[in-house]
Order: structure tokens, then sequence, then C-alpha cells
């Protein structure tokens, strides 16, 4: 095997590296392989790359991201899997739940004016935030953004 007859595929290492990466790192890995698919570097299937794509998200929030890949897997005309559908229905339920859960901490980040006025106070901190009791801001607010925050 040399590399001019057989292109860059025997020095790819993505299928050996891809186990020991947290899936979310694999996704620039995956769209570096389909540049180089584009430019003819390499000769993989472009419909692999994008199933190993949608396998990495079907487990994950990214719901409109994974619909998008099916599509260029099985065509644009597909029907979408109704597991899929339920999962998008089901991660929108659950963040709309939770951006409710913590709304009032959300709109003191989002205030601008009330926020400086914390930071200029040196209240601008969890237990500070929590003991101003008009503010309804509870421990359980606070982990609820943070839940949020990890969500997206």
């Amino acid at each position: 095997m040399t590399a001019t007859g057989q292109g860059l595929e025997q020095w790819d290492l993505t299928s050996k590296n891809s186990p020991y990466l947290d899936r979310h790192m694999m996704f620039p890995l995956l769209e570096y392989l389909d540049g180089l698919i584009d430019a003819g570097t390499i000769n993989y299937s472009s419909k692999d790359v994008a199933a190993a794509r949608l396998a990495l998200l079907r487990p994950t929030h990214m719901v409109d991201y994974a619909i998008d890949t099916y599509k260029s897997v099985h065509g644009d005309n597909a029907e979408i899997p109704k597991e899929m559908e339920e999962q998008k229905s089901e991660v929108f339920k659950q963040l709309e739940e939770l951006e409710k859960g913590c709304k009032p901490l959300a709109d003191i980040c989002g205030n601008e004016e009330v926020k400086a006025k914390y930071v200029a106070s040196g209240k601008w901190n969890i237990a500070a935030l929590c003991d101003e009791s008009d503010l309804n801001i509870t421990q359980e607010v606070c982990e609820i953004y943070r839940k949020t925050a990890k969500f997206h």
C-alpha cells in the first residue's frame, strides 16, 4: 500500500481514535472527512460518513441536526421515523419545562441594568441572590438553570 495508490485513507486514524473521544468531539472530525471527500482527497462514501454522524446524533438533544442528517442519508423526500419526531417533541417539551423553571434567574441574567446593580453592590452571587426574597431565586432555580445550560 502506497500513499499514491490508495490516497490518504491509509493514514486516517479517525476509526482508531473515535472510541476514546467524547461524541461531540467526533462531529468536527466527520465534517473534516466530508471536506476531504468533497475535495477528492479520500475515497470514502459521503453516505457512510453521514450514517456515522446520524448514529452519534441519535442519543443527543440535537434532533434537528439528526433529522437533517437522516435526510442526507436517505434522501430529502424520505419520511422521518416516528421515533425521531417523538424525540424532537420530547426534547422541546423538556427544554420548555427547564426554561420555565429557571425564568427568575434567566430574567436577571438578561437584564443588564439589574445585573450591574447587583455586581456593583457585590451581591452578584448565588447566595446573595437567593437571600433576596423578591427575586424568587432559590437553590432549586439555580440548579434548573445549570441543567438548562447543560441541556443546550
